[in-house]
């Protein structure tokens, strides 16, 4: 089938995926296909009305597949990236034509026989073209963090269909006890919750049923981040008080980053400009992420927590290289780490050399979109 018209959808009208909309666009231009999207999973009223003003061959979106959108005509195709499962378990995803996968790890999981894969996110060299300047921090950190846990969250009763034996605050601890211990393992992302229904039954004698999404999403990721990131951070602010944070402010609501936090970035320019601008950007290791690869397209140096996922399919690894692309350490490594490369700034020069090659080589949203050209033909 050739595909003329394309049609990307993604989650919601955060200035993250406004970006992001733009820049994928251009990747799917760039091949002479005609693209356009929103920064929205739309209605059925709403997709019906704009698949007749535009009639696309494709439809991607991210985060949805197709059977929840059962109103979509047959003979236009639908792709689903998912990026985030938001509470979601894996027999979830079915129905698209293809569904891909941000992490390698869940691709092997899929459940169905409809195609699958994994779609690594790319970078926008217009976006975030490479350029240098002068350094105003030893350490970056641009992401996400969710406020400290409130007072209502933690009272949640876990077991809301039934009697609530423990709250959500008391089943906490042993959750995160439970993580620990399996932080050198792999494992599917539907074993959050089978581990945390065996703790649940360990402690009460009775399996976990919850209904609530929010708290769905708190198991199954929110617990997750917060133990990676925290760990991290703990770690680095320990070795230079010449650190920024960008984010939500959330940032600020905790007392032990609160010093370093700067500001929420919402222009990709500027965001441009702190990976330039800072000696190291830190990533705690998730794979393949948009910060990793805009960061090396803008010519920042990263350096990128190792996690044993890293040298799976579609990690890091995959992909890059330590000590030419990037630099890899382990929590309990990372001062000495840091300090041998603070003193080494032409090795640190030459990695964002490479790093910014590789990225216009093999990992630019054009060859993401020609990715999803050649799969879509051998459907």
């Amino acid at each position: 089938m050739t595909i003329q018209r394309v049609s990307i959808f993604l989650p919601s009208p955060t200035p993250f995926y406004k970006a992001l909309l733009k820049q994928m666009i251009r990747g799917f231009e760039q091949l002479g296909i005609q693209t356009n999207g929103d920064v929205a999973l739309l209605d059925e009223e709403a997709l019906t009305k704009w698949v007749r003003n535009y009639e696309p061959d494709l439809i991607i979106e991210m985060n949805r597949p197709r059977s929840e959108i059962p109103f979509l005509k047959k003979e236009i195709l639908h792709v689903a990236w998912i990026v985030d499962f938001n509470g979601r378990s894996m027999d979830h995803f079915k129905g698209s034509d293809i569904t891909y996968f941000f992490c390698g790890t869940w691709v092997t999981d899929f459940p169905y026989d409809t195609a699958s894969g994994l779609l690594s996110p790319g970078a926008c060299t217009e976006t975030y073209r490479s350029g240098s300047r002068r350094f105003e921090s030893t350490l970056s950190f641009v992401g996400h963090i969710s406020a400290p846990w409130s007072e209502a969250e933690l009272s949640r009763p876990m077991n809301q269909a039934g009697h609530a034996l423990y709250t959500f605050g008391e089943f906490l601890p042993h959750y995160r006890k439970e993580l620990d211990n399996y932080s050198k393992e792999s494992f599917k992302h539907d074993d959050y919750f089978t581990k945390a229904d065996r703790i649940y039954r360990e402690l009460t004698g009775t399996s976990l049923k919850i209904d609530d999404d929010a708290l769905l999403y708190d198991i199954g990721c929110r617990v997750v981040r917060f133990r990676n990131r925290q760990k991290t951070m703990d770690t680095i602010v320990k070795e230079t008080d010449s650190i920024r944070l960008y984010g939500p402010e959330n940032w600020a609501k905790w007392p032990e980053y609160r010093a370093y936090y700067e500001k929420f970035l919402t222009d990709p320019e500027e965001i441009r400009r702190v990976y330039q601008s800072s000696r190291f950007n830190v990533h705690e290791g998730v794979g393949m992420h948009f910060r990793t690869m805009d960061c090396m397209s803008s010519g920042g140096l990263i350096m990128y927590r190792d996690i044993p996922e890293n040298e799976l399919f579609g990690g890091l690894e995959d992909h890059f290289e330590h000590d030419r692309h990037y630099i890899r350490f382990h929590l309990e490594e990372f001062p000495e780490v840091f300090r041998s490369y603070v003193n080494r700034p032409d090795h640190c020069a030459e990695i964002r050399r490479n790093a910014m090659e590789e990225i216009r080589a093999n990992h630019t949203w054009r060859h993401r979109a020609i990715q999803i050209m050649n799969d879509i033909n051998k459907l």
